[in-house]
């Protein structure tokens, strides 16, 4: 797996793509879907504000026909696709090919820059935040 993009600053969205290849028939077309699982694991991740699979959101900007992830026989026999724009998931079910990801993760808000707030009384403030309280949203790069 690969990092694609991690902006260094605290006021950046963190975006990674990561790719997997697995064997072909893991998932269920209808209540144990692949994506699903996938899905629930990486948004259950703090900080997760976004993820898609393959083409993504921006495959839905596509026909059916440019969409399609033609499939054919490769030279050691093995079938695969053309195009991986399904992310290597079809129907629920893992085809063979990448299973490819975007995991989008918001920045972190505790930082060192004054901010407006209010007390628990209600009253407005502004705060500034000693040291690095977020820490955990660190931690997610390693674990993924």
């Amino acid at each position: 797996m690969s990092i694609a993009y991690r902006p260094f600053h605290a006021d950046a969205t963190y975006d990674f793509k990561y790719g997997l290849r697995a064997i072909q028939g893991l998932g269920c077309p209808v209540f144990d879907k692949l994506e699903a699982d996938l899905a629930k694991a990486m948004l259950s991740l703090p900080a997760t504000k976004g993820f898609e699979f393959g083409s993504g959101f921006s495959g839905t900007f596509m026909t059916g026909s440019e969409h399609n992830d033609e499939f054919y026989m490769d030279e050691h026999g093995n079938m695969r696709t053309r195009t991986n724009r399904s992310g290597g998931i079809q129907g629920g079910i893992s085809n063979g090919e990448t299973i490819s990801m975007r995991i989008a993760f918001k920045p972190t808000s505790t930082i060192g820059k004054k901010q407006k707030t209010v007390t628990r009384e209600g009253h407005e403030t502004e705060l500034i935040a000693r040291g690095h309280y977020d820490l955990i949203v660190d931690k997610i790069f390693s674990t993924i």
